[in-house]
């Protein structure tokens, strides 16, 4: 099943968000030149309503350039990076069970994984709020 297929840890998956938010290196190690981790990280699709998710939605190359214009769209977004992640974040999510992503505005890499399914309102409020959480943690919301 290729969307349900990914087995590791988490903290390895955030590797290779960082690598790719660091322009292809990582640990002084050139995996990707760096037009080719901004190849993966941009935008190819833009505003198309999504048939699965039923909403609109950007898209990258196999990863999920954060759709929420506002604060507040996270709210109601399948597969997002909560209500302060940056334009430029994009990363993937698991079937209800984590998110990984990056934000290269921020200098941040992001690995979430749950112990446990929860019906879909439910996971978005739960990935909303801790990820809400962490960028207020880190001081990376806007001035109020």
């Amino acid at each position: 099943n290729p969307g349900a297929n990914g087995i590791g840890p988490i903290s390895q998956l955030v590797r290779v968000w960082e690598m790719l938010r660091r322009g292809g290196e990582l640990d002084g190690v050139r995996l990707l030149s760096p037009q080719a981790a901004e190849v993966f990280l941009a935008r190819h699709r833009v505003g198309q309503i999504d048939r699965t998710f039923r909403v609109a939605r950007d898209w990258g190359p196999g990863a999920i350039p954060n759709s929420a214009r506002q604060p507040e769209d996270a709210d109601d977004l399948p597969y997002h990076y909560g209500p302060w992640a940056s334009p430029r974040a994009v990363g993937h999510s698991g079937n209800r069970s984590s998110v990984a992503f990056c934000d290269p505005d921020h200098e941040l890499a992001v690995g979430l994984w749950w112990n446990a399914l929860a019906a879909e309102r439910a996971h978005r409020a739960r990935t909303n709020a801790v990820l809400a959480a962490l960028y207020e943690d880190l001081q990376l919301t806007p001035p109020t």
